[in-house]
């Protein structure tokens, strides 16, 4: 690797990133409304719910059979809403906070190839000294660290509003758990680099950001059918779950990477591009 071609690359796209209107607007309000508004809003509704409100006999088995499956002796002894509250933060928050990482990172990698190609700069880049390899590692680094710097000041500033909304009212709830810490420095890392490998062997294969786009959208399914599945109470997302969901993805990674590395030619990635 050489890396002041690698870095200048990653700066090429970063300066890119603050150019493009609408990518930039999505890097904003993506985070904001999923990384912010919606689990510090969940959270201050827990906190401020009666609980003589919900009388609804399914949603309470629910919450039993949450609790019974997932929680601790100590969670059991504490009040209503401090259950609901655990069960928020640690459960549907986590499979939530995910989207921000994977639609972020899609956005970003899904422009890489493509915006070259709409901004006829893909030629210049073909015919400078740069391999292909290096320009893949450029683009694949600035998609990953872009998302987890997006993804860590939401979990930061999530941090210090819900442990203060938390501490405000008196609840005996710790956040984040064991499962949070996992999440951010085991699986993130691994899912980031799935989401851009990925995303960047579509950018190579389309003609237009539109349709890059349109295909990295898949990715998020899964996401949404787990959120589907711990709302429904199908399953629960703990941190073994979380461990295998990364070395799951670690042996993905690998044959993505061969993969991507193996398409890496100037002929190849010129005639897919111009075709």
């Amino acid at each position: 690797m050489n890396l002041p071609l690698v870095l200048a690359v990653i700066k090429k796209d970063s300066i890119q990133l603050f150019r493009k209107k609408i990518l930039l607007f999505t890097l904003i309000i993506i985070p904001v409304l999923m990384g912010l508004v919606l689990p510090i809003g969940f959270a201050w509704f827990i906190i401020e719910l009666d609980p003589s409100t919900l009388t609804d006999p399914e949603v309470l088995d629910l919450l039993n059979r949450f609790l019974a499956t997932t929680a601790s002796p100590d969670v059991l002894t504490l009040t209503f809403n401090e259950q609901l509250l655990y069960l928020f933060l640690n459960y549907p928050l986590v499979t939530l906070f995910l989207l921000v990482p994977v639609i972020t990172c899609s956005v970003i990698a899904a422009n890489s190839f493509v915006s070259e190609k709409e901004q006829h700069t893909l030629e210049s880049l073909l015919f400078s000294p740069i391999t292909i390899r290096d320009l893949f590692y450029g683009k694949l680094l600035i998609s990953i660290a872009s998302s987890y710097l997006i993804s860590a000041v939401c979990f930061l500033i999530n941090l210090l509003v819900i442990n203060t909304l938390i501490s405000v009212n008196g609840f005996s709830v710790s956040f984040p758990s064991t499962q949070w810490w996992v999440l951010l420095f085991l699986l993130l890392p691994i899912l980031l680099l799935t989401t851009a490998l990925i995303n960047l062997l579509i950018s190579t294969r389309v003609s237009t950001y539109q349709e890059a786009q349109n295909l990295s959208g898949i990715i998020i399914l899964p996401f949404i059918g787990l959120i589907i599945g711990q709302i429904s109470g199908l399953f629960f997302i703990d941190t073994l779950f979380l461990i295998l969901l990364s070395i799951g993805l670690l042996i993905l990674n690998i044959f993505l990477l061969k993969l991507a590395l193996r398409f890496g030619t100037r002929d190849q990635l010129f005639n897919s591009q111009m075709s």
